[in-house]
């Protein structure tokens, strides 16, 4: 079996933290942790790692493929990417992240770590389980982006191999490149399945009414904000009310108002 462990570089280099808690959100809040197989893709030693790496593979979250039909002595190429939603601005200089699988070392013949001078610090169980932390020399800042790749024989429908927490701490989590590195914490993942579909947790953002003057649009509000519109609020409709469209105010005095409601229940005890 061959693996990527560490690729021989001392773990203590790790220069970004990744024990310190969540204070707010950062540039990578609303992430996920997502996969992708192709089984007309085969395997082969003759290339270099990172050409599988570089492969080329669906655009969207939502279009990446998360069955395979391929069993043992056929080996599946499996993915683990990172996607953020639309509006998001990434910035990923390190992430946590751990392998959920019912797969024993046997079945998961080779694997390689992708990105910018990427480390690791993983698990002895590593990748039949456990966890890794995986630090980047630059931060990367696509939305969607393949940073792990495997060979894994399935060994019968059923059987799943994807991402999770990282078992040493609870969470999986993205840290920034900042002087004061965030950690958002990660809790959508994906899974991929032999003889049926898996899933992914594609990341959205919740959405609201976005005013454009009197104009109402559904939109994130980070969307809102960039194309100068005023945000009411997560989840607030354009319809059937409008928010956009202010209410008719009448203006009127003190003495008005008290007038008004003298003449109204004058009126009432007419009757």
């Amino acid at each position: 079996m061959s693996g990527t462990v560490c690729r021989g570089i001392v773990l203590a280099v790790l220069a970004v933290p990744m024990s310190f808690g969540v204070a707010q959100a950062g540039r990578n809040a609303g992430g996920a942790l997502v996969v992708h197989t192709n089984d007309n893709v085969s395997y082969g030693g003759r290339f270099p790692h990172d050409y599988w790496c570089h492969l080329s593979v669906p655009s969207t979250c939502e279009e990446l493929n998360t069955r395979s039909d391929r069993y043992d002595p056929l080996p599946a190429l499996v993915w683990f990417l990172w996607a953020f939603p639309a509006d998001a601005h990434p910035e990923v200089r390190a992430l946590r992240l751990g392998v959920v699988t019912d797969f024993t070392d046997y079945y998961v013949d080779f694997w390689w770590v992708c990105g910018p001078g990427a480390v690791e610090d993983p698990t002895p169980e590593w990748p039949m389980g456990g966890g890794d932390v995986i630090t980047f020399d630059t931060p990367v800042y696509d939305k969607l982006f393949k940073f792990y790749w495997f060979v894994v024989f399935g060994w019968g429908p059923g059987v799943f191999f994807g991402t999770g927490p990282d078992p040493r701490v609870g969470f999986a989590s993205f840290t920034d490149n900042s002087n004061h590195p965030v950690e958002d914490r990660c809790d959508l993942f994906g899974q991929v399945r032999w003889g049926e579909p898996g899933w992914n947790e594609c990341p959205q953002w919740p959405t609201g009414a976005c005013c454009f003057g009197e104009d109402c649009e559904v939109t994130t509000e980070a969307y809102c904000a960039q194309h100068g519109g005023r945000y009411i609020g997560d989840g607030v409709p354009c319809e059937p009310q409008n928010p956009c469209i202010p209410v008719p105010i009448r203006q009127a005095t003190w003495g008005q108002v008290k007038a008004g409601y003298r003449w109204g229940r004058a009126e009432r005890s007419a009757r």
